[in-house]
């Protein structure tokens, strides 16, 4: 008699283990459910918020060459802008001019420079606008100096590689003519266009850093940001 209590006390233990067991079980996937739910959730807000951040930069490359222009801050004391921004001329001494727009950080920006005169060097590209700033505006664009730039004579110019700095590897320019700039951040390049003659150049940019339009310019020069790019 005895030892039947304690078998059905045994099994009794058993079968509650097995509804705890089970209980367990039911809570476990439940909340998996639930955690495998907020994932979901949170996997479609980022989702989300990833498009909104790529319909915002493909927003800002569309109206990138319609609302650009040149900045009366970040310049030089010889140059000035005229035009509301579309429009910058070099007086006595050589200086550069930073557009106010930063280069967006994804995809491909295109925008165009013309010229209107030009009787000394002239030189179209981007920068790094702190760089530039540090150098007081002047006419440094060699290494180190923040800047990715295409000279009227066909020399190019960049900031970190030593092999390319004054080579004579692109078309020349000069009065009249138009230069498209394409820079592509994806692929980290640079690309100069001559709308006349549709040569181009094209050289690596190191992205880690804000990139905006610039010009070089020396005496007496003048250029006019373009308010569409030349088809």
């Amino acid at each position: 008699m005895e030892l039947k209590k304690i078998s059905d006390g045994y099994a009794e233990e058993i079968v509650n283990l097995k509804i705890q067991k089970q209980e367990i079980q039911e809570n476990l996937n439940q909340n998996k459910s639930k955690t495998d739910s907020k994932i979901q959730i949170l996997e479609q807000q980022l989702k989300e918020l990833k498009e909104k951040i790529e319909e915002g930069e493909r927003s800002k490359i569309e109206n990138f060459q319609k609302f650009l222009q040149y900045s009366n801050i970040y310049k030089s004391n010889n140059c000035s802008i005229s035009d509301g921004g579309k429009i910058a001329e070099c007086g006595s001494n050589p200086g550069f001019c930073i557009c106010e727009q930063m280069i967006p950080k994804f995809g491909i920006t295109k925008f165009a420079f013309q010229v209107i005169e030009k009787s000394g060097w002239l030189f179209f590209g981007i920068g790094i606008r702190e760089i530039i700033k540090q150098k007081g505006f002047g006419s440094n664009y060699r290494l180190n100096c923040g800047v990715y730039l295409i000279a009227h004579d066909g020399n190019v110019f960049s900031d970190h590689d030593s092999q390319i700095g004054g080579q004579r590897r692109s078309f020349q320019f000069g009065q009249n003519d138009s230069i498209i700039v394409e820079v592509n951040m994806d692929l980290k390049k640079i690309k100069w266009i001559k709308l006349q003659s549709n040569e181009s150049c094209m050289i690596d940019v190191d992205t880690s850093k804000e990139l905006y339009p610039c010009a070089l310019l020396y005496p007496i020069s003048k250029i006019r940001i373009l308010n569409e790019i030349p088809k």
